[in-house]
């Protein structure tokens, strides 16, 4: 009890346990909580040696020479071009369905026509697909084809959605 007696003594000692107490809750409010580590991402899987996904998937295991490349990416760059255009109309034919729900009335009629439209547009589509890989077969040689044959189904899948299901809808269009 002496000690609370001297004052200076007991008013030092109480300046510095409040300065420690400040000085401890700046430092746990200031401090920001450590972020979570990052999950751990699995590694791609194995790509083709030629690092340009199916293009480069069949360029390797057809062992295609450099004017079959050029070929190739010729027709590519017209297969892109007119797929561009055939997804912009259906991506349009879309939005149009889409503002029917919003129209108020019901126009049975307008949706059979727009939903027609997009099955048509969507066929388009497949025989565009079709008749480019018909034309990729064709620059193909002899001993090509039927390699060409056996991995095809492997390089569409690559330049499908993931795990081979349906591509993921619109981003206008509400998952069913």
């Amino acid at each position: 009890m002496k000690l609370l007696e001297n004052t200076k003594l007991t008013g030092a000692a109480l300046i510095l346990l409040l300065g420690l107490n400040s000085a401890l809750l700046v430092v746990l409010i200031a401090r920001k909580p450590p972020l979570p580590p990052a999950p751990m991402m699995p590694p791609p899987p194995p790509g083709p040696p030629m690092g340009g996904g199916a293009r480069g998937f069949l360029i390797d295991q057809l062992s295609m020479t450099t004017v079959q490349q050029a070929s190739y990416d010729s027709l590519i760059a017209i297969h892109r071009t007119k797929l561009e255009t055939l997804m912009n109309t259906v991506k349009s034919t879309r939005d149009s369905l889409i503002t029917e729900l919003g129209a108020g009335k019901l126009d049975s009629a307008n949706v059979q026509r727009l939903s027609a439209r997009i099955g048509w547009e969507q066929q388009q589509i497949e025989q565009l697909n079709y008749y480019h890989f018909r034309d990729v077969r064709s620059i193909c040689t002899d001993a090509q084809k039927p390699k060409f044959d056996s991995v095809i189904h492997d390089a569409l899948r690559m330049m499908g959605p993931p795990n081979g299901g349906p591509p993921p809808p619109p981003a206008h269009m509400p998952p069913r």
